[in-house]
């Protein structure tokens, strides 16, 4: 993942092909104390063929897309794969399609930890001065372990994660309307975007394991996250970033420059923050998040999540770190800026920072 190389992550994926719901969220050692059946070392189980899988992989990723519309339109593509897992599935992807590309840190070596893959608008300057500089049509930045990505125009401009989200769930509201799912945490651009295209947004908690399991039972057609993470359902119900990416050069293709598809959708005033917090400072600050709401209605989803007249604010625990994660908008940035920071001060006297 975008962790340090010297730590050694662990995803379970069912025969479905889906996260493994018994296991999200489980540490290693509570996993090996549960007294797993072991076998001998040697009946571990079969290896397989890697190249035949990823070029099956590729080929469906291919028959997913709209060829009719890509065919013939000779991008180019600036590709920062961060060491990571990408780089093969990427050019087998953008040669098979007829894509010129310039690949960035593609070593597949995972131990160079001179680039940082976390996806944020300083780690995507480089990225996007090559774009521009080359005169590539966009670019596209993958985590190490590729299930996320996010974009740049061919400008150089990043484009952020609610608009990536509505530009690629606009490749499948062309296949068919339905159910769009993302988090409470999601700019209301999404929102306003998959109403404009006759579409429902269902909200949920944060983290990826959340956003498939919804997906699945409101049987949305798409799912995702600002951090980059999109889910295609129809084919299939985990986060793809491989697919992202030929879903973006069908959306260029079909509707135009990235920038101009960006330019389109509305801006938000959106703040994020964040506090570190020990785990049992987590009830201090509950409680201090109750007596400033006070009998006002709120979400409960995740945190707990206020709406104004003229925007909103979220306070949640994160999931996997020792914070306290902070989330405004409003119509006015200056405003969603000082309510970021009125809460920020809230959150550090609540825990005594």
């Amino acid at each position: 993942s975008h962790s340090p190389s010297d730590y050694n992550g662990f995803k379970f994926i069912a025969r479905s092909g889906r996260d493994e719901p018994l296991l999200a969220g489980m540490t290693v050692e509570s996993i090996m104390a549960k007294k797993i059946p072991q076998v001998p070392w040697a009946n571990i189980g079969e290896v397989g063929d890697v190249e035949t899988d990823m070029s099956r992989y590729i080929d469906d990723i291919i028959a997913d897309l709209d060829m009719a519309a890509i065919s013939g339109k000779k991008l180019k593509i600036a590709v920062e794969c961060a060491h990571g897992s990408c780089t093969r599935a990427v050019t087998k992807l953008l040669s098979k399609i007829g894509m010129e590309y310039l690949i960035i840190d593609g070593s597949a070596r995972g131990e160079l930890t001179g680039v940082d893959s976390e996806l944020t608008a300083e780690n995507l300057k480089e990225l996007g001065n090559v774009t521009r500089n080359t005169k590539c049509d966009f670019g596209v930045a993958f985590d190490t372990d590729a299930d996320r990505c996010l974009f740049v125009t061919g400008n150089g401009d990043m484009v952020t994660g609610d608009k990536s989200m509505c530009i690629l769930a606009r490749t499948c509201i062309d296949r068919r309307k339905g159910k769009i799912v993302t988090s409470v945490a999601t700019p209301s651009s999404v929102e306003h975007f998959a109403t404009a295209q006759g579409c429902m947004v269902m909200l949920c908690q944060v983290g990826a394991p959340t956003v498939v399991r919804k997906v699945d039972e409101y049987e949305a057609i798409f799912g995702g996250e600002i951090n980059g993470g999109c889910i295609f359902p129809d084919f299939q119900m985990c986060r793809d970033a491989i697919m992202a990416l030929g879903r973006m050069v069908e959306a260029v293709c079909k509707y135009g420059t990235l920038a101009d598809q960006a330019a389109a959708i509305k801006d938000c005033n959106y703040v994020t923050a964040s506090v570190p917090c020990p785990d049992e400072k987590r009830e201090a600050v509950q409680a201090a998040m109750k007596k400033l709401v006070g009998s006002r209605n709120r979400d409960t989803t995740d945190g707990c999540k206020i709406f104004d007249d003229d925007g909103w604010f979220l306070v949640r625990p994160s999931d996997t770190d020792h914070l306290i994660r902070v989330y405004t908008e409003y119509d006015d940035m200056a405003k969603a800026r000082a309510k970021a920071d009125e809460l920020v001060a809230l959150v550090k006297e609540a825990i005594g920072a």
